[in-house]
């Protein structure tokens, strides 16, 4: 579902039954292994799934073998001239990644269809925004989380700049949403816009949401909203 998502250019990988996942490290590079090394089950079993999903994704892209490290904020580090992000959640895992000559940045999120810890759900929404639409199917708290999620992981790339969830607004126009940064960019961004736009789906199980900023001079018009 998340692929129908993403446009063409963009290769999706995803793991549909993470926990059945081996964890001897087999499924790792070596220097990523390290990066895991002390670390409880759970987040040895995300790292794997995202790691894993990441590889068949750069497989595809030419550049099968190539390691995906993690930067000083546990950022994934995607090969030169590729661009990428990583998702997971219970019962779910995916990776997407592009050529950088296409794509300028990518944010992919998945979120399980449960209520939101009260110690996020009262995090999310910025003064006076609305809580997406979603038809009356599932929290609509939960949509503009997992869009502020994908919106983010395009952005900080950009910007090496965190933002806190109560820093963007979310617009939702059918599948459609847009994210609006509520606050300027520091000294260095590389481009980095104020709107960025994407779909949402939702299966059963889980919500997905997408943002693809096309780079400079290419246009990415049958998946993204003007």
């Amino acid at each position: 579902m998340l692929a129908s998502l993403l446009p063409a250019g963009v290769v999706l990988a995803e793991e549909h039954a993470p926990e059945r996942l081996t964890l001897d490290g087999r499924l790792l590079a070596p220097e990523e292994r390290s990066l895991v090394v002390g670390a409880g089950e759970r987040r040895r079993r995300d790292f794997t799934a995202g790691r894993a999903c990441a590889h068949r994704a750069l497989a595809e892209l030419g550049h099968a073998g190539a390691a995906v490290l993690a930067g000083a904020s546990r950022e994934p580090l995607w090969p030169g001239g590729v661009v990428g992000s990583i998702t997971h959640c219970d019962g779910y895992a995916a990776a997407a990644a592009a050529s950088a000559d296409q794509v300028m940045a990518i944010g992919v999120d998945a979120e399980p269809l449960a209520p939101l810890p009260d110690a996020v759900a009262t995090r999310i929404l910025a003064d006076g925004e609305e809580p997406a639409d979603v038809g009356g199917r599932f929290d609509p708290v939960l949509l503009t989380f997992s869009a502020k999620e994908a919106a983010f992981k395009a952005w900080y790339p950009l910007t090496h700049q965190w933002l806190e969830l109560s820093q963007a607004s979310v617009r939702t126009e059918g599948d459609h949403f847009v994210v609006t940064v509520l606050v300027e960019p520091g000294p260095g961004h590389r481009g980095a816009p104020a709107r960025l736009a994407g779909r949402w789906a939702a299966s059963d199980r889980h919500v997905f949401c997408a943002v693809v900023v096309p780079a400079a001079g290419v246009g990415v018009t049958d998946n993204l909203p003007s």
